[in-house]
């Protein structure tokens, strides 16, 4: 990314420059702005995948019957359960996240100039995901519940799944969970949350970094090539979703799950229905939806930062006035 990374030479020529954009460089409030953009459409585009895989790791259903359920529900439209809720969470969380990498990536490689670039890679990543998970999950609970509650057959076998109405409202949703649990029932399984985001974000921030660096030597192409960021962030993404899928599925069930249980009591549920195998349940379209959600998203964070470091960008004096708060 815009961390000054050594000049790559492959043949003794340079195939990167050796320039590259510093985050001190960059306009803070015109970079919230581009990334909140960027961030909306890589969601709109792929979150159908994200529904598919909550689906498939709650229930018994496969890929093909989740698919045509979802259309039948209506359309495209189907595909779209609770993606407002999504959003209002993941939007800020991914901004946030990013922001927050950038900020303590420089700050590591000027307080550790010695730490190996992987090292800083993965520090930054995972505390990053701390600020980014605390204001994400309180949304992904109510989304995930609304696309459970909207699935055409609830699994008799998971018990958790005792909905009165299978199209209650996202605010319907919210009350419930407030009457049921209280303010903690918004930050349900976070514990387990963080235990798969952190690793999830320290493995997909290095994995990038370091496969961008593969593929700039292998392709002879700058750093700013599309290309690059595609098939790093896609290689990253593959990594992440195969490594932390079993843990994923533990989330969703524990989160989804209305009444009082423990993640011990999900696992054992999990594999009595479905044994080792349960583990690997939503795989396939986490993958498919975290590999081009990865490559998607570093494209458009890169372009994001490429146009908040263009200086001769007339920008309005809000945005002038959020970039001196924020630096």
């Amino acid at each position: 990314m815009n961390y000054i990374l050594s000049c790559v030479r492959c043949e003794g020529q340079v195939t990167a420059s050796e320039e590259h954009t510093k985050w001190s460089q960059v306009n803070k409030g015109l970079f919230v702005v581009a990334n909140s953009a960027t961030s909306l459409v890589e969601a709109a585009v792929l979150y159908p995948f994200e529904l598919i895989k909550t689906r498939e790791q709650i229930g018994n259903q496969g890929v093909r019957v989740i698919v045509r359920n979802a259309w039948k529900q209506g359309g495209v439209v189907g595909f779209y359960r609770g993606f407002s809720w999504n959003a209002l969470g993941g939007l800020p969380s991914e901004v946030l996240f990013f922001y927050s990498y950038n900020v303590m990536k420089e700050k590591l490689a000027v307080t550790y100039p010695h730490m190996p670039e992987v090292g800083v890679h993965c520090c930054a990543g995972a505390a990053a995901e701390v600020v980014g998970t605390a204001i994400w999950v309180p949304m992904d609970i109510v989304c995930q519940r609304m696309q459970a509650q909207s699935m055409y057959a609830p699994p008799a076998e998971y018990q958790g799944l005792k909905f009165k109405r299978y199209n209650a409202k996202g605010t319907a949703i919210v009350r419930s969970i407030a009457t049921t649990d209280g303010a903690r029932g918004f930050w349900r399984g976070i514990g387990l949350t963080m235990a798969i985001q952190l690793p999830s974000s320290a493995i997909t921030m290095a994995g990038y970094e370091h496969m961008k660096i593969i593929f700039m030597r292998m392709w002879k192409l700058p750093e700013d090539h599309p290309g690059v960021h595609l098939a790093a962030g896609g290689m990253a993404g593959m990594a992440t979703a195969i490594i932390t899928n079993p843990l994923d599925v533990l989330k969703t069930r524990f989160q989804v799950d209305t009444k009082a249980t423990t993640v011990r009591k999900v696992l054992q549920e999990l594999l009595q229905e479905h044994g080792r195998w349960g583990l690997c349940r939503g795989m396939l379209p986490r993958a498919l939806s975290l590999a081009p959600r990865s490559s998607l998203s570093f494209i458009l964070y890169e372009l994001a930062m490429k146009v908040a470091s263009m200086q001769d960008i007339e920008i309005p004096s809000a945005l002038s006035d959020a970039n001196e708060w924020m630096s």
